[in-house]
Order: C-alpha cells, then structure tokens, then sequence
C-alpha cells in the first residue's frame, strides 16, 4: 500500500540494488562519445522492463508486477540520445490519478483487502514490461495476458492496446516469432479457461 521511492533500499530482492526503479523521464541529447560511432550506423537500440510506481504490498512486490518503462538509445549522423518513457497504459493512468495502487499483483491476489478496480476498467492492468516485437513496421511492447502495446518511434509514446482490427480475440504472448520466409508473426496464447491455447498468425 505504497509507492516505490526510486533509488531507495529494500528488503525485496526486486526493488533494490540494480533493480531499484527509475521514476524520472528523461531526453539526453548528442551524449558523450567515446570513440567514434560510424555514421551509417542508424536506428535505436531499446529495452523494456518492469519499473513499479505504485504497489499493494513492498513485501509481496513481484517483478512481473512493474510497471512498463522503456529504455532507448538513438543512433543517427555519428551521434547517441537517450531517453526513457513509461509504458501509459490504462492501468498505469489509473493509478497515477489515485497516486496509489489499483491493482494488487500476482502475490497478492488473495489478499482480503477489497478491489480498487473501478467499474469498467479492466480487470488486470496491461504492464507491458517484458519484451518488444517488431513487426510491419510497428513496434510493440508486451505482456504475457494481455494485448500488444503500440509505441511510436523516435518519441516512445503509447498509443495503446491493439487486437488487430478486432481479429485477437484471445490471449497474446509476450515472445512471438517471426516467421523470416514469411514474414508472419507466430504466437502462442494461454488462458486458465477453454479454449486453454490459442495459436495466432499475424
């Protein structure tokens, strides 16, 4: 029933140390250059992670439970960027008008203390803070139940959820693969109701 204070110890092996969460956003321009970058080398280099603002219990915090944050650097014309953004997805903005927790976490589900989920929001929160997948010029950001994340390129901002049209009707899956003869990307969904697995070709 806390917020994370980024940089502070803990007691949770997931929240301190290294994996102590970073609150602020930041853009870094043209940064310090050790060495040369070679000027035809163009494009960002990215990762995605779980960084909590807002947790039911410090002690019950999972990993899994962070809230998404993406973290990238910028090659372009011999010079480096960085910058980094939080994944908003509905569940994040929700949270950040409360400025506390809304949804529990995964260690914490059978907790007695009653749900803050508002009517009409969705029942688990789309973290987006596992993996990327590029496909058709898109980039998404994912989770393992949930829907793909659409971020746009250079700025990092959300664009929000995406079921293809109305085509993904079941679970997704945070580790696809693309398919390289095709160009089809391949996904597996797991769901703890019939239909258990469901297979999507994208």
């Amino acid at each position: 029933m806390t917020a994370i204070t980024a940089g502070a110890p803990s007691n949770n092996f997931f929240l301190d140390g290294n994996f102590s969460p970073v609150h602020e956003e930041r853009d870094t321009e043209d940064m310090e250059v050790i060495g040369n970058i070679p000027t035809d080398l163009q494009g960002h280099f990215l990762r995605v992670g779980p960084n909590p603002v807002h947790v039911f219990s410090e002690e019950a915090y999972h990993t899994f439970d962070g809230d998404g944050m993406i973290h990238a650097m910028e090659f372009s014309d011999g010079k480096a960027r960085y910058r980094n953004r939080f994944i908003e997805n509905e569940g994040f903005k929700l949270e950040q008008e409360r400025g506390d927790w809304v949804y529990k976490g995964m260690k914490s589900l059978m907790d007695p203390a009653p749900s803050r989920i508002p009517e009409g929001a969705p029942s688990s929160k789309n973290l987006a803070n596992t993996a990327f997948a590029y496909h058709g010029g898109m980039l998404y950001a994912l989770h393992e139940p949930s829907q793909p994340t659409v971020i746009s390129l250079p700025e990092l901002n959300t664009e929000g959820p995406t079921d293809f049209g109305g085509k993904l009707t079941h679970p997704f899956t945070a580790h696809p693969k693309i398919d390289k003869k095709s160009g089809e990307m391949i996904a597996y969904g797991y769901s703890f109701q019939a239909p258990f697995v469901s297979y999507s070709v994208i």
